[in-house]
C-alpha cells in the first residue's frame, strides 16, 4: 500500500508542477503599495503559471 501511495504522489506532484493552460493577464502588484501595508510575519501568496498555483487559488 505504501508503494501505491508513494507513486500516486509523485504522479500528483509531477502534473501540479506542469504550466496550466490559458492567459495570465494579472500584471503584478504595486510593489511601493505591498511595501506599506505589509507587516512582518504576513504571507504574500502570489500568482504563477503552474498548476499548484489554481489549486491554491482555489482551495
Amino acid at each position: 500500500m505504501n508503494r501505491v501511495l508513494q507513486r500516486i504522489g509523485h504522479w500528483l506532484a509531477g502534473y501540479l508542477n506542469q504550466p496550466a493552460r490559458g492567459p495570465y493577464p494579472h500584471p503584478p502588484g504595486d510593489i511601493a503599495a505591498l511595501r506599506k501595508l505589509l507587516q512582518p510575519g504576513d504571507v504574500l501568496l502570489v500568482e504563477s503559471d503552474r498548476r499548484t498555483s489554481s489549486a491554491i487559488k482555489y482551495s
